[in-house]
């Protein structure tokens, strides 16, 4: 079934992340990344069961804390830290909203709206922090992949009732026609943007690891062998040396 097929491809990614985390012992951003892809999985399996109150409540809580767990990687890919804590609180309350509208019977698409907005709201905040320290081809990529994702999100907003079994005005799709269309999305969408956050990992990395053998940890200032490839990769280089006179004082 679909379910089985979106099951198969998350639990894969999330089997493929914790494997790399567990190579790269220290790695929070592939933790984070396989904790969101567990949840997804784990969506996967509760939206197969049916509609229900219960299916409904879970798809509205899980939705939003995958987006929320994949923000918190890419940011710690980029060394920004935690989202705002207001940013934190906005998500927790449109989920709530979400959970007491269910509570109260409201129509499908009123339900489903809150948390969806929620979840692009996490998502926003991984673009622009993407948008703001892009240096690289990897981020440019990551950043359109993830630009994808947001539209792909708008534009679930009234489907999402149908997809889990409920009714929506905005839409005479059927549930079948809806679940085609987003899975050829989510199979290009979804491994891409997990493959380049990977590789965006492995890349600061290795980035560190050569920082570390090519500086002084002290000074910062290139050793003995990063000098010399310096000077043999450079068309021209100078060396100025100077002298402090009575150091052992000064120091």
């Amino acid at each position: 079934s679909f379910y089985d097929v979106m099951f198969g491809l998350i639990a894969g990614l999330a089997v493929l992340s914790f494997v790399c985390l567990a190579t790269m012992r220290g790695q929070r951003a592939l933790a984070w990344l396989t904790m969101a892809l567990f949840i997804g999985a784990i969506e996967m399996q509760i939206v197969k069961l049916g509609p229900s109150f219960w299916m409904a409540a879970s798809v509205s809580m899980l939705i939003p804390a995958a987006h929320w767990c994949f923000t918190q990687s890419v940011r710690t890919t980029l060394l920004l830290g935690p989202s705002p804590a207001w940013l934190n609180r906005t998500v927790v309350l449109l989920t709530v909203c979400s959970l007491v509208l269910l509570a109260v019977g409201a129509n499908d698409l009123a339900q489903t709206i809150p948390f969806q907005i929620a979840a692009l709201m996490a998502l926003g905040d991984s673009i622009g922090s993407l948008y703001r320290a892009r240096r690289h081809a990897l981020d440019h990529a990551l950043l359109g992949v993830q630009c994808l994702m947001a539209i792909m999100i708008v534009l679930r907003m009234p489907l999402l009732p149908v997809i889990l079994g409920g009714q929506s005005p905005l839409t005479n799709f059927t549930q079948s026609e809806i679940l085609g269309h987003i899975l050829t999305l989510w199979a290009v969408i979804g491994p891409a943007a997990v493959a380049l956050l990977i590789a965006k990992v492995i890349m600061a990395m290795v980035e560190s690891y050569r920082n570390r053998a090519e500086r002084d940890d002290l000074t910062g200032l290139l050793n003995r062998s990063a000098f010399e490839q310096m000077r043999i990769d450079s068309e021209s280089a100078l060396l100025v040396l100077c002298d402090i006179d009575h150091f052992k004082r000064i120091n």
